[in-house]
């Protein structure tokens, strides 16, 4: 037996156009029906956004941290490059002054 109701009608104008249609909720203009696994999985769903969010900006403030860090050491090789270069120019200069 097909059961539908047009819930609005039934317990107010705040669930105008959704229907209940053989166990399941349609919300207005949707096709596909939630079935009630689906409606008291909305908390959880709402959480796990929550937690990724949280997820995303601690990652991001890492990857700025890691970003300076790169960014120093960077410097630092530069640094470390420049003297290897200036200790082989004076070796060398020292090679031929003798």
């Amino acid at each position: 037996m097909r059961m539908a109701l047009e819930l609005g009608e039934l317990v107010g104008d705040d669930w105008r156009e959704w229907r209940y249609i053989d166990g399941l909720l349609y919300a207005p203009g949707w096709r596909r029906g939630l079935h009630p696994g689906e409606i008291l999985a909305i908390p959880y769903l709402y959480a796990l956004r929550a937690s990724c969010e949280r997820t995303e900006r601690e990652l991001r403030a890492e990857v700025a941290e890691l970003e300076k860090q790169r960014a120093a050491a960077e410097g630092d090789a530069a640094r470390l490059r420049r003297l290897v270069h200036d200790q082989a120019r004076c070796a060398w200069l020292l090679s031929h002054c003798e």
